[in-house]
């Protein structure tokens, strides 16, 4: 067998070996083509917008379905039942059409909320409301994942390291989608993407210097995607999945300590939280979950609307320093007779993310002083102070560059941060 041939052989074989392991995942992994996985030319299925009533589109000599347009023309999609109805602007033209519909362009881009995206997008009817997929090759999603992720500034090394990490969650999230009709989000939900307005030199360098590097966890015979999970600053430690989400991901066996995001300017936080914004947060999310948190009272819901918040105080800490457990009482008034006292545990991680993410930074911090009487009757509020950026699962992103500033290379920085994953080269 020549050399090429044989190449391409292994290529082959790689890929193939990337199949789902046995009790591994929750749902089945949808399968890629082996020959386009092979030369890199993997499609990732980005939601770039949900739950939105209309989508305008902009380009050149645009397709929509199998409709050719000529010259540069802007449209207005709208979505009703599985329909989708093309309203061409400053026109005449309209258009009945099937979801999805797919609108590309020979001209490379076409331009969304003032976006550049490549190659594809793809507009699904939702009910009454429209959502908007950039459909991409994994790699020229990559390049315009950097400097929306991190920095195309950083130490090289560092940016490598966080390309494979990037690459590795969405190849996994890839494999899991069947069922759906995107795989990632371009929001904090997966990874942050806004198409190719942010891509340089030296992110499409970085990418370029990793093609097709992946790291994978599970037997020699059969490997798989980990689910490369990274985060912005974890104050001093990472964390293990099954104590931020309450379950275990595979290839996570080992938090590791991690001397180097001392000076992340995101290191610490003070956050004031009034007694009214916790309520209402605690309820949106609640709501939103449809099941409430293991421990609430059947009442719990009285508790939100019509109590106050008169106590909030750290329950239970894991060994990593993080808070696992908020305690929050609540007064509800009740007719002829003395307030009821309500207490509703909440998982820290959930109460982090219905505060807000962006706002409550981290699970690590300690309360300040307790809850204080606001002026001119505001209520109470409570401070928190903490460290860290993030869920603290994976790799530390400010951790990563320090490493590559002090000259560790890419692959030490991927072993430190993920000392249970293996990186293959796949294409």
């Amino acid at each position: 067998m020549g050399r090429i041939a044989l190449r391409v052989f292994r290529q082959i074989t790689a890929v193939l070996l990337l199949g789902a392991l046995p009790g591994f995942s929750h749902a089945a992994p949808r399968p890629f083509e082996p020959r386009a996985e092979l030369l890199g030319e993997a499609r990732i299925r980005v939601r770039i917008a949900e739950a939105i009533p209309m989508a305008t589109l902009r380009g050149f000599d645009l397709r929509i379905g199998t409709h050719t347009q000529d010259a540069a023309s802007e449209w207005e999609f709208r979505c009703q039942d599985d329909r989708i109805r093309a309203l061409q602007v400053g026109g005449t033209r309209t258009l009945e059409l099937a979801s999805p519909v797919t609108i590309e362009t020979p001209a490379g881009f076409l331009q969304f909320r003032g976006r550049p995206y490549r190659e594809e997008l793809r507009i699904h009817s939702v009910g009454s409301l429209c959502e908007v997929i950039n459909v991409v090759r994994l790699e020229k999603y990559l390049k315009g994942l950097v400097n929306t992720e991190f920095s195309s500034r950083w130490n090289e090394e560092a940016i490598a390291a966080q390309v494979i990490a990037a690459r590795t969650y969405a190849m996994y999230q890839m494999r899991q989608a069947m069922g759906s009709h995107f795989d990632v989000d371009a929001t904090v939900r997966d990874q942050v993407y806004d198409g190719s307005i942010k891509e340089d030199s030296r992110a499409s360098r970085s990418v370029e210097k990793t093609r097709g590097v992946v790291l994978t966890v599970g037997p020699a015979q059969a490997p798989v995607p980990l689910k490369a999970f990274y985060h912005s600053t974890c104050g001093g430690r990472t964390e293990l999945p099954e104590r931020v989400w309450g379950a275990p991901v595979a290839g996570f066996r080992r938090a590791v300590p991690c001397p180097y995001c001392a000076h992340s300017p995101v290191m610490s936080w003070t956050l004031e939280l009034k007694g009214e914004v916790i309520r209402d947060s605690l309820l949106k999310g609640a709501r939103a979950e449809e099941k409430a948190p293991t421990g609430w009272p059947g009442d719990w819901l009285t508790a939100l609307k019509s109590g106050r918040l008169t106590g909030l105080r750290i329950g239970k800490m894991e060994s990593g320093g993080r808070v696992a457990e908020l305690l929050t009482s609540w007064s509800i008034p009740r007719k002829g007779g003395a307030p009821k006292t309500v207490e509703l545990p909440v998982p820290a991680a959930r109460f982090r993310d219905w505060i807000g993410p962006g706002r409550f930074r981290s699970t690590s911090f300690q309360l300040g002083p307790s809850g204080r009487t606001l002026a001119g009757g505001g209520g109470r509020s409570w401070q928190f102070r903490g460290r860290g950026n993030g869920h603290g699962v994976g790799m530390c992103q400010y951790g990563a560059k320090t490493m590559g500033e002090r000259g560790h290379k890419a692959m030490a920085i991927l072993k430190h941060y993920y000392p249970d994953a293996i990186p293959r080269k796949l294409w």
